[in-house]
């Protein structure tokens, strides 16, 4: 406990360290999620004779974000799979427009798509909500004392 400044941040030190594991093989799992879709999407994209005589590169601006601090790997991988989410939904957008699917199925598709990364999100900011409540829960205790 020496190198915590208190035991409500080695409660969270270890509440992190079991749960790590788990967000790690979640966003893996995401990841590959996301891939196949993009794999999919692409794949029904250059069946289309319309698509596939379009250019589309040229209406595409990338845009360049620089972090100042390294992240952890997990955050990394939280970032690589919210641009690989909107990816596939770039793809399913490209669809769309060149009319391979109707307007109802991108939506329906487009809420399929965001429907895992949402449940990861929502999940995660309860698991961190827990672990703020045990926090402040060994706080009090210390304070009451």
């Amino acid at each position: 406990i020496k190198k915590y400044a208190d035991k409500s941040q080695y409660a969270l030190a270890v509440y992190y360290k079991e749960s790590l594991p788990n967000t790690e093989t979640t966003l893996k799992e995401l990841q590959d999620f996301y891939l196949g879709q993009i794999k999919s999407l692409k794949k029904s994209l250059k069946n289309n004779p319309i698509s596939a005589s379009l250019d589309l590169s040229a209406f595409i601006n990338p845009t360049k974000i620089t972090v100042g601090v390294m992240p952890c790997p997990p955050v990394l991988m939280f970032v690589r799979v919210n641009i690989l989410c909107d990816e596939a939904h770039g793809e399913l957008r490209k669809l769309y427009q060149c009319g391979n699917i109707t307007k109802s199925e991108y939506f329906r598709q487009r809420r399929e798509l965001f429907r895992p990364i949402n449940r990861f999100r929502s999940e995660f900011a309860s698991s961190v909500s827990e672990a703020g409540k045990l926090a402040r829960s060994l706080t009090e205790k210390k304070t009451g004392e």
